[in-house]
């Protein structure tokens, strides 16, 4: 009687553990598919979030040509992060102040593209081999290699590609051309902007010129 009983128990035992272990692939199972429609979710957020900053570009870049940049101051997509719309009014704010440094610049006027520089010590310029810190040094600096419209001929922008660093800081890469002069130099640019005091200023520039003609 005893090993009978013995026998029920044991087999009771294994059916027990049996239907543990198959509750436990159900939840396994059902835990996994849970966790993949999240991840689809994100997915297709992330597409769209990265599909509206595109968008966002395109209409920006529509504007510049509009403005009569003819097409000189591009906009190369990039992937921005999860909130598309103030990776939006970054890129925009940036693009104004490179619009407006470009027709400073054409107009011979130096002092008001310094202008969005950034009026500090702290600031930075690297070019040719050399760092420049400060602004006033900066803008003596500019002075002395351009002292004249001539020198100076018709700046414009291409390739640029603006990432925004959060809500207060962005980076710019970017090529230049200046042409209207009797060689037409050229090369490529890298920008920190900060958000300073409610404007958008270089906080370091390094630029480069190409040796090598187009």
């Amino acid at each position: 009687m005893s090993q009978s009983r013995g026998a029920e128990s044991y087999g009771q035992t294994i059916v027990l553990a049996t239907v543990a272990v198959m509750l436990m692939m159900t939840a396994g199972a059902a835990y996994f598919l849970w966790q993949r429609h999240l991840w689809s979710r994100k997915l297709v957020q992330l597409e769209s979030s990265r599909a509206a900053m595109v968008a966002e570009q395109l209409k920006i870049q529509a504007e510049a040509q509009n403005a009569g940049n003819d097409g000189n101051l591009q906009l190369a997509p990039e992937e921005l992060g999860d909130d598309s719309r103030e990776g939006a009014a970054v890129i925009s704010a940036i693009a104004d102040v490179l619009r407006a440094q470009q027709d400073a610049w054409n107009a011979g006027d130096i002092d008001q593209f310094m202008e969005y520089y950034w009026k500090s010590d702290e600031l930075t310029f690297s070019s040719g081999g050399k760092t420049t810190r400060s602004w006033q040094l900066t803008l003596e600096r500019y002075r002395q290699r351009y002292p004249s419209a001539r020198e100076m001929g018709k700046l414009t922008f291409g390739e640029l590609e603006i990432t925004p660093l959060g809500t207060e800081a962005a980076m710019v890469l970017g090529q230049w051309r200046l042409t209207e002069r009797d060689d037409e130099p050229h090369g490529n640019f890298t920008l920190n902007f900060r958000l300073i005091d409610g404007r958008w200023l270089i906080v370091h520039d390094h630029t480069s010129k190409s040796e090598e003609p187009d």
